[in-house]
């Protein structure tokens, strides 16, 4: 895990927005794996992160909906973030919660995700569209795609995650 990544991790330092560069459209983001893939979620977007707990389950709940849990606080929905893009989850890549912002409620939502990769600030101008090969829920989800690093990332749309929740 990198220095930048455990603090995070640890629950230690908060997401706050950053400041762009007015002369550049930046994109910071975070990246980690789920699926065999890459993804990333902008880091503005981003709360927290932390190791998954308990969760909840709510009766009549919809796929890929997994439940509840308590975090600081508040209870928060939590979805399955391979589930809800079409993907198998694989065990060894770990289980991180990403709190992200919610348009629909000031708690937020918890997105169950895999490895953490790393943090990136990448110019906006780098997202591509997604491949035509993209299988039809993650391309629901995606803002664009980017190769850095000699990585293809799928960079998410925190808002339509949020649309997820049903």
């Amino acid at each position: 895990m990198s220095e930048v990544l455990d603090p995070l991790l640890r629950g230690e330092h908060e997401a706050t927005p950053q400041e762009p560069d007015p002369s550049v459209a930046q994109l910071p983001l975070l990246s980690f794996r789920l699926g065999g893939e890459v993804f990333a979620l902008p880091r503005n977007s981003v709360r927290v992160i932390t190791l998954v707990g308990k969760i909840a389950r709510v009766p009549g709940a919809g796929a890929p909906v997994l439940g509840i849990t308590h975090h600081r606080g508040d209870l928060l929905p939590v979805i399955d973030l391979a589930q809800a893009l079409g993907l198998s989850r694989d065990p060894s890549e770990g289980e991180h919660l990403i709190i992200i912002d919610s348009a629909r409620s000031e708690v937020g939502l918890a997105c169950v995700a895999g490895e953490l990769v790393d943090l990136h600030q990448v110019d906006e101008s780098q997202l591509m569209p997604a491949p035509s090969s993209t299988n039809a829920a993650t391309l629901r989800h995606l803002r664009g795609v980017l190769k850095l690093d000699q990585m293809l990332i799928g960079v998410l749309s925190p808002e339509s995650l949020d649309e997820v929740r049903g």
